[in-house]
């Protein structure tokens, strides 16, 4: 099975590089089990051409939707959400989801991971104090929804074999 994990996010606007430091601290670990990672400042229809054969996509990306505390993280189907219009990727994760199905060519699982933030939209670089005071257990919840999603479409995977 070939699976991928995406972090995102955008360097220059405060927590909406949540992703990219996640990602970071992943990385290696993630690797070592055989998982392609990218981390990505690419903008959202970009995420097409990562998406595109693999059997499982895991996508982890800020979101700022005021449902749930700062910091806390979270197996999301965000296309119920009403998002604002205002994406600090110009085009989001929504968008190239949406693109890649009217396509055709989103024939695989896709999960995503979301980190609710504080201020994605602030110009600066370095995460919020109500983030980066999170960083650690944030990283922990993302590789644990990572390892129980991976888990989970696997043994699906070998029952349905």
């Amino acid at each position: 099975m070939k699976i991928t994990v995406l972090f995102l996010g955008n360097p220059i606007f405060s927590d909406d590089a949540i992703g990219i430091e996640v990602g970071r601290r992943l990385i290696n670990d993630l690797k070592k089990i055989g998982i392609d990672v990218y981390i990505l400042e690419r903008t959202g229809l970009s995420l097409i051409d990562y998406i595109v054969g693999y059997d499982l996509v895991i996508i982890v990306d800020s979101f700022k939707i005021n449902q749930r505390p700062p910091g806390e993280v979270t197996l999301s189907n965000f296309l119920h959400f009403s998002l604002p219009i205002f994406s600090p990727h110009y085009a989001g994760v929504s968008e190239a989801l949406m693109v890649s199905q009217a396509l055709g060519i989103r024939n695989n699982s896709i999960y995503v991971i979301a980190i609710e933030v504080y201020d994605p939209y602030t110009l600066g670089e370095g995460l919020s104090r109500e983030i980066a005071d999170k960083i650690e257990k944030i990283t922990s919840d993302v590789y644990g929804l990572i390892m129980n999603i991976i888990n989970r479409v696997v043994d699906k995977k070998c029952n349905q074999e």
